[in-house]
């Protein structure tokens, strides 16, 4: 491996580690393989039928036989211990290759066969193989007779079932018509044997009648990222497009970046278990931690671990299973390079994009920025152009993105290109909010010229809303029972977000100077790395006698909030928000606007989308360029004060914050632009069936 570590580096650049952990993957398949295949075999076989001793001076038949015996007692020890001799090979000491040296790597691998049984078979059937041409290649093939000018547009699938069928018919062999069910039939709940005949080729029947075709219930699997704000939101999409139980939904769960701490609450499993829908989750084994530092580029790095284990489950599924059919694979926006197991298996996948429009505009376009644009983003003077967005200030691009020599904005160019090869695109989104984005990506006008193909089909069927189980003895609810219609100010940053010390200090002043009503849930990080948010104690925390001072008008609770209760309560006003996109729809669906605080992420083009673009926002004054700097208690009380309408930008948010709770409401009603999108997804889901 460690020439890989070398070569491919030169060859994919910062996409070097994914492909050398393919190519491990498949030498651990293939060995597995092969250990199956020749360990009953002879230890000096080698398949070959002549042991590797023969023509050697072995005394007497018996002391050959003897040592025959020996050496394949070794073997099946060898192959037996925990360490195989693809890990010990794996693990040897690389020595330098002379500048001149003229190795037979056959001959070195014949040398080492007892050293490494197993390994030597690969060696020797995969480097024996030629090189071959096209036209010799296509003189053995039956492609050419099955695909040609009136048949073109065939499924792979289809090719591969015909293929087989065509060879089964010709070996008049009896099979079980399920073996073909994948793309030509759907599978009966009782077995169906079709006997191929002489009599019977001519017609190639199926005998297998149309009730047991019938049975048959579309499926799909979900692989959304272990974090909150996207697992929560795959699974309220799920429950939304299987509302009908018309789809059995598999929800695949990684084991969470964080032991110890569901990414979903108990109540969620609950919720859905007795809410009869056909959906239901399945834990993948644990793979080993990237050591990438940067967020997005280990989520990326930790999902593409999991890519053998989501093929293994699926092909488990479709053999174990008589009555489910899966139609789609549906994966978080981090995990295209997951796409690629549908591609194996004959299964269209999809993205489930958890943010906006805006987002996945620049994400299909930056491909083309990034060979447009030779500085980094945030040295760039000037504006950024993106289609559908218009001219970006640099600096309110997603912070991934801003430095090009970080891991984190190779992933996301590659995510952005790997995006146009989907069979479709699910956003959590409606056409009323993001107009201009959503009709620069259908009008492909976000794809490089060079692009090979159309932008696959958008489905904007949001707002999909995280809904929580309502308590309405909570004491955040009950304190705003007390207060007047829209007096308050909620502040909440997010699952994962937590300011520090310091700035929660200046904010404290900023409300207390501001004189409005607020209810500040706050939360501290006193744990590195990816871990959330834990409880706070605000009175280590916040000015001295500011709690005291500010009892009758504000609540600072120190926990989690039930968020989207809190914003649907009249008494809200206003949300100070860090602009993630589930908090987004949740304040615009409720009627709310926001001052707009983005904290990491694509937040800031959150952030400035929802102010210069939709107007339901007020910007808050935030240094980018030095995400430590803090945000006096002065900003914190003009921000506030702006958002509660005592500006004309305030009131101006206010009203657009009206108009898209109305929108939104009827963009998922019958009739509306979400609803007929998410009509056209079922049907394009079960047209696979």
């Amino acid at each position: 491996m460690n020439s890989l570590k070398y070569f491919f580096p030169k060859l994919y650049g910062d996409a070097a580690e994914l492909h050398t952990l393919e190519v491990k993957s498949l030498l651990e398949e293939l060995h597995k393989e092969y250990y199956e295949k020749y360990k009953s075999m002879s230890y000096g076989s080698q398949g070959g039928g002549t042991s590797i001793y023969e023509g050697s001076d072995l005394g007497s038949i018996n002391d050959k036989y003897e040592i025959e015996d020996y050496n394949k007692f070794i073997l099946n020890v060898t192959c037996s211990q925990l360490k195989s001799d693809l890990e010990t090979y794996l693990d040897e000491e690389c020595l330098p290759v002379p500048v001149h040296s003229s190795t037979n790597i056959l001959e070195w691998w014949n040398h080492n066969k007892y050293k490494y049984p197993i390994m030597s078979l690969i060696a020797r059937d995969i480097l024996a193989i030629h090189v071959s041409t096209v036209a010799s290649e296509a003189a053995f093939s039956n492609g050419g007779r099955v695909l040609n000018q009136y048949r073109s547009s065939l499924a792979s699938g289809t090719v591969e079932a015909i293929v087989c069928a065509q060879d089964w018919f010709r070996c008049n062999m009896e099979v079980d018509i399920r073996d073909l069910d994948r793309v030509l039939i759907s599978i009966p709940e009782k077995p169906c044997k079709l006997r191929i005949s002489e009599k019977r080729k001519k017609k190639g029947r199926r005998s297998c009648d149309s009730e047991e075709l019938g049975r048959m219930k579309a499926g799909l699997v979900f692989l959304p990222i272990p974090g909150r704000g996207h697992l929560a939101s795959t699974v309220e999409f799920a429950k939304i497009i299987n509302k009908d139980n018309r789809f059995s939904i598999t929800i695949l769960n990684m084991s969470t970046m964080l032991p110890g701490r569901p990414p979903l609450p108990a109540s969620t499993h609950e919720s859905i278990t007795s809410s009869g829908l056909d959906i239901s989750f399945v834990d993948l084994p644990a793979v080993e931690m990237p050591e990438e530092t940067a967020v997005e580029a280990f989520i990326s790095v930790f999902i593409t671990r999991h890519a053998p284990l989501v093929k293994d489950f699926i092909i488990r599924l479709q053999s174990s299973s008589s009555s489910v059919r899966v139609v789609g694979l549906v994966v978080d926006l981090f995990a295209t390079t997951v796409a690629e197991v549908g591609d194996e298996l004959g299964i269209p996948t999809y993205v489930y994009f958890t943010s906006g429009a805006a987002l996945l505009s620049l994400m299909l376009y930056l491909p083309t920025l990034d060979k447009k644009i030779e500085s980094e983003f945030e040295d760039l003077e000037g504006t950024v152009d993106v289609p559908g967005l218009g001219s970006l200030p640099p600096l309110v691009m997603p912070s991934p993105v801003m430095k090009k020599k970080s891991p984190a904005y190779w992933w996301f160019v590659e995510h952005g290109r790997r995006f146009r090869y989907m069979r479709g695109i699910i956003a959590n989104t409606f056409r009323a909010l993001e107009p201009a984005a959503l009709q620069a990506i259908e009008e492909g006008r976000c794809l490089p010229p060079e692009s090979d193909g159309p932008t696959p089909p958008v489905f904007p069927v949001g707002p999909v809303l995280v809904v929580e189980e309502e308590d309405p003895s909570h004491p955040c609810l009950l304190w705003l029972n007390n207060q007047p219609p829209g007096s308050v100010v909620f502040l909440c940053f997010g699952s994962m977000g937590a300011l520090p010390d310091a700035q929660a200090k200046e904010i404290a002043l900023g409300l207390e100077r501001s004189g409005r009503r607020f209810l500040w849930s706050i939360r501290s990080r006193r744990t590195p790395g990816f871990a959330p948010p834990v409880d706070s104690n605000p009175e280590e925390v916040l000015p001295e006698g500011f709690i005291e001072r500010t009892k009758e008008r504000g609540l600072v609770w120190p926990r989690w909030a039930p968020q989207t209760a809190i914003l649907s309560h009249e008494a809200i006003g206003g949300f100070v928000s860090h602009c993630g996109w589930n908090s987004t729809l949740e304040s615009l669906w409720s009627g709310v606007p926001m001052l707009a605080w983005p904290l990491a992420a694509e937040q800031r083009l959150n952030g400035f989308e929802l102010a210069r673009e939709i107007g339901a926002a007020v910007e808050m004054e935030v240094n980018y360029k030095d995400p430590a700097a803090v945000v006096q208690a002065a900003e914190v009380e003009r921000g506030v004060r702006s958002l509660m309408g005592e500006t004309v930008e305030g009131k101006r948010a206010r009203d657009r914050a009206l108009e898209m709770r109305g929108a939104s409401r009827a963009a998922v009603n019958p009739g509306g632009s979400s609803f007929e999108a998410l009509t056209r997804l079922t049907d394009q889901f079960l047209s696979s069936l």
